[in-house]
């Protein structure tokens, strides 16, 4: 069982320093961060993001800095940090829109959501940890709307790759030509032959 357990924690990319007592009591220390930094009249750079990634950027080590509220990482985190940054400016745009575990967290972490976890939440279940995205736990309209997003982004790419083969085959075609051309370059006719 260790062995199996270091080898899960050796594929880790991301190590949340948390300590002992996890979310729940780490959470209320950012929040009143936050709160002092909102009552000096700094906006911290976090102030629009969604609980789950701005708990997540904290539990990786992320903090914000004290004098003008912007975000201090370090490097384990950086690209994470940035890819998350943009996640939520894509998001204020609309040119990204979160859908339950499809959030700006995944995207910047670049992994699906783990099965029966909530990142930035510590270990509760999804039902919990997505309550305003509870209708959707029971639709079939989601996973149909998925499939045809996954066909429709198949059918694209094969009339991509259609239309780079016809250019590749015309282009072929044409350099044959132009050489057959170059050694050929009047056709003979033979005579007619014509019986006597």
């Amino acid at each position: 069982m260790m062995e199996r357990n270091k080898e899960n924690a050796a594929k880790k990319k991301y190590h949340h320093y948390l300590g002992s007592g996890g979310y729940s009591v780490a959470m209320p220390k950012w929040e009143e961060m936050e709160a002092s930094l909102l009552e000096r009249g700094i906006e911290p750079a976090t102030a629009n993001w969604p609980e789950r990634s701005k708990f997540w950027y904290y539990a990786q080590g992320g903090t914000l800095n004290p004098a003008d509220g912007s975000l201090v990482f370090g490097d384990q985190i950086r690209e994470a940090a940035h890819r998350l940054t943009d996640a939520m400016e894509a998001s204020s745009q609309g040119t990204f829109r979160p859908d339950r575990e499809r959030v700006e967290l995944s995207l910047a972490l670049q992994t699906p959501e783990h099965q029966g976890r909530t990142r930035g939440k510590g270990v509760i279940p999804w039902k919990i940890g997505f309550k305003e995205d509870i209708h959707t736990y029971r639709s079939r309209m989601r996973s149909k709307r998925d499939t045809l997003a996954k066909i429709a982004d198949l059918e694209f790419r094969v009339s991509s790759y259609e239309r780079i083969i016809q250019v590749e085959v015309a282009r072929k075609v044409d350099e044959r030509m132009a050489a057959h051309q170059s050694h050929d370059p009047q056709p003979t006719i033979p005579p007619a032959m014509v019986s006597p």
